[in-house]
């Protein structure tokens, strides 16, 4: 996104500045203004640098709700942000999925000299941290790349995501153009994907629910006997192998 300006009775001109010194300086914007991402509400607080397991994740946000929000930065020099980046972000989250609500707090206290988010946000009673540690188990994530330009690849990417992923997680890409006129600093925030992740919030799906193994093998016994051995078999295989085994999604039937 372009920006103009003009001083009374003068002519519209680019400022004197546009863009970032390096990823460091968006990413301290937005760890002092969390609020400034994508869904992201005026209680929040924010860590920078994140050990997730797989790297550091740039930011994440706890909320007063217990919302967690990862946020990966990338500059449109950098050739990460059209693919890459999506993989790095989606990996930090896998990471977090399943943390210890213990373990999350003690990395963020690492990262963030010491201090802890629930008490930066007033949780006395710890319903904010029994929020987080619910979406952490449940990988209940809001994931939001940081940029200085949009491009087409990561919007097709980012709606790509939203339609197939389920409603725990949305996608999400802003992107801050900054500018710079003697001494005033300029920025201008523009999201995309955040209507994608609330209309899929909001869709109808609780008639969706997880099937246990046992519901699975039954269904398979059912609608075609002479595969379910097999497919047993296979179960079987794949626990012996280390796998943990989740169930899936169960239709309802007509």
């Amino acid at each position: 996104m372009g920006i103009l300006i003009r001083q009374p009775g003068g002519q519209w001109r680019e400022p004197a500045t546009q863009g970032y010194d390096s990823e460091a300086a968006l990413q301290r914007i937005l760890h002092d203004h969390p609020s400034l991402v994508p869904g992201v509400p005026a209680d929040a607080v924010a860590c920078s640098e994140f050990q997730s397991g797989a790297g550091r994740a740039d930011i994440v946000v706890v909320d007063a709700s217990g919302k967690l929000t990862l946020v990966e930065c990338k500059l449109a020099a950098n050739p990460q942000v059209r693919r890459e980046v999506i993989g790095q972000v989606l990996d930090y989250a896998s990471r977090m999925w399943r943390m210890e609500i213990g373990e999350f707090e003690q990395r963020w206290r690492q990262a963030n000299g010491g201090s802890s988010p629930f008490e930066a946000l007033g949780d006395a009673d710890g319903t904010t941290k029994a929020a987080v540690a619910e979406n952490l188990k449940a990988g209940r994530f809001n994931l939001v790349l940081a940029v200085d330009g949009l491009n087409d690849d990561v919007k097709r990417i980012v709606e790509f995501l939203n339609a197939v992923t389920l409603p725990e997680t949305g996608v999400m890409v802003a992107e801050f153009t900054h500018a710079l006129e003697a001494g005033v600093e300029i920025l201008i925030p523009i999201a995309y994907g955040a209507e994608l992740v609330e209309a899929k919030s909001a869709a109808p799906h609780g008639r969706i629910r997880m099937c246990t193994e046992e519901e699975y093998l039954a269904s398979c016994e059912e609608f075609d006997s002479a595969s379910a051995d097999q497919v047993a078999g296979l179960i079987a295989a794949a626990k012996q192998a280390g796998f943990q085994i989740e169930g899936g999604r169960a239709q309802p039937r007509h």
